[in-house]
């Protein structure tokens, strides 16, 4: 399940780490979303819901607005190629090369 970690921090300086975990159910995503403890392990049952939009569409599109809020997490997230400003790496260029041969 990908997933998408943030960390949010309310006016009143405290914090909250939550994820974002999908599963794709066509023509729906499917999200779970999870509060979490200081080690983003979730705590508790999921909020639910869907949405009628690809998973990697969603997951980058969350990651557009949280990194502009500087509330996302990548170390505690899955699917970095998914992640705002993604380069490959110089292997990944070259496997990417002779694939399409």
């Amino acid at each position: 399940m990908p997933c998408t970690a943030l960390i949010i921090t309310k006016e009143d300086g405290t914090t909250v780490r939550i994820k974002f975990l999908t599963m794709w159910n066509p023509p729906f995503t499917d999200i779970d979303l999870f509060t979490c403890n200081e080690e983003f392990e979730p705590i508790g049952n999921p909020g639910v819901t869907q949405v009628e939009i690809d998973e990697e569409s969603y997951h980058k599109n969350l990651r557009i607005e949280a990194s502009a809020k500087e509330q996302y997490v990548s170390s505690e997230s899955t699917d970095p190629q998914w992640n705002p400003g993604y380069v490959e790496s110089p292997e990944e260029l070259e496997d990417g090369n002779q694939n399409s041969l």
